[in-house]
């Protein structure tokens, strides 16, 4: 459904007897009416035949300079290249301020953004999980950064989000490419754990009986064949597994990754070195600011993320390190 300002999406749900059983608004998406960015360029992805529009943002600076890259890795659903939800747009804000301090960044459309992927969206041959909605994509975006001349090859990253984010140990492993990775709102734990908490926050009810429906309807809304990749993937087993610098960052006022996530990285990472980590008091799951209890509608007020989040990023890029607080 359009509006001026937004789309929504429908989602009706029906047994085998044709009755409705469910009916879901998703989040608001923001029309994308921003100009380009300064310094911007845009360019498509191809991954296996699939066309993904793409920009990238580039520090204004002396011609010939090369800088370090950071691509962005979308959180879960379609998504746009601003990652937009409500009134936000994060990916949108980091491409701005991190070009700022000198950073190149690569953003695009999700392929279930621009695909309808169980129709026309899938690789002859291969079924929805996380490589063909998120992980192939990244690796093109990778390849892609390495030959822009005004990129850094030796000094590239991910900047992952929340899905994006357990996601990308994933991304480095298969790549070989990456010079370290960064995790906002990441979770080493399973997508159906993670949901089945969400519910229970967003239903504010541990009944077991309505939790366990409700999530039987997410289930049928998901691929076999991606529960199936979820269940075999393990984002902490992975980063182990990297001798990479890596950077988690935090909200604590997340309510869809918790800081309780964020800590369960503790059991995986206690034995890698060049693990940076840091939590913001007032950030929530889109990395901007507000106070009081958190709740889903505050996604809808026009927001920002915040400088020192950019400092955090940029200087983890450049050095490994971050400041002290």
């Amino acid at each position: 459904m359009t509006f001026a300002r937004c789309r929504i999406t429908l989602s009706l749900t029906f047994n085998a007897d044709n009755r409705l059983v469910g009916l879901f608004f998703s989040q608001p998406e923001a029309i994308d009416d921003n100009p380009p960015l300064p310094h911007e360029r845009e360019f498509t992805l191809q991954t296996d035949g699939f066309d993904l529009p793409a920009r990238l943002t580039l520090p204004g600076g002396e011609k010939g300079r090369k800088y370090p890259c950071v691509v962005l890795v979308h959180g879960s659903g379609p998504s746009d290249m601003n990652e937009s939800v409500g009134a936000n747009k994060p990916f949108r804000d980091l491409a701005e301020g991190l070009s700022r301090r000198g950073i190149a960044v690569i953003r695009y459309e999700k392929r279930t953004h621009v695909y309808d992927v169980a129709r026309h969206g899938l690789p002859k041959g291969r079924q929805l999980d996380y490589d063909t909605e998120t992980v192939d994509d990244v690796l093109t975006a990778i390849d892609s950064a390495r030959v822009f001349p005004e990129v850094c090859r030796d000094s590239i990253y991910v900047v992952g989000h929340s899905l994006g984010a357990m996601l990308a140990p994933r991304i480095a492993e298969r790549s070989g490419h990456l010079a370290g990775i960064v995790m906002l709102a990441g979770t080493p734990r399973k997508l159906m754990d993670v949901l089945r908490d969400q519910n229970i926050a967003a239903l504010k009810t541990s009944d077991a009986a309505v939790v366990d429906s409700v999530m039987a309807v997410a289930r049928r809304q998901l691929p076999e064949s991606y529960i199936a990749f979820d269940s075999l993937y393990s984002a902490g087993a992975t980063a182990a597994r990297l001798r990479l610098p890596m950077l988690l960052l935090q909200g604590e006022r997340d309510v869809q990754v918790t800081v309780a996530d964020y800590r369960a990285w503790d059991k995986w990472l206690k034995k890698n070195r060049g693990v940076v980590r840091r939590t913001y008091p007032l950030l929530n799951h889109l990395f901007v600011e507000d106070t009081g209890k958190p709740v889903a509608e505050e996604y809808n007020t026009p927001s920002h993320i915040p400088g020192y989040v950019m400092d955090d990023i940029a200087q983890f890029v450049r050095t490994g390190k971050i400041a002290e607080q």
